[in-house]
């Protein structure tokens, strides 16, 4: 397993930052969704990111089937 640190000013870039790395689709979880309705940014295109690119698991992260949905594509 391949231990990853995420540190934000932006709390919600934090949270979809995380979802990404776990293989979410942020847009899919209703509180990275909502938040960054308001109280900041899920784009990965206006997240500024530092270090290590950003890629998809190698390991699915596990989830029971009522939430795959949750799953990038």
């Amino acid at each position: 397993m391949a231990e990853k640190i995420v540190l934000a000013d932006d709390l919600v870039a934090a949270d979809a930052t995380c979802a990404r790395l776990m293989g979410f689709e942020p847009a899919h979880l209703t509180h990275i969704h909502e938040g960054a309705r308001f109280l900041g940014n899920a784009s990965p295109s206006h997240i500024e990111q530092v270090g290590e690119t950003l890629a998809s698991p190698i390991t699915p992260f596990g989830v029971v089937p009522e939430f795959r949905y949750l799953q990038s594509p």
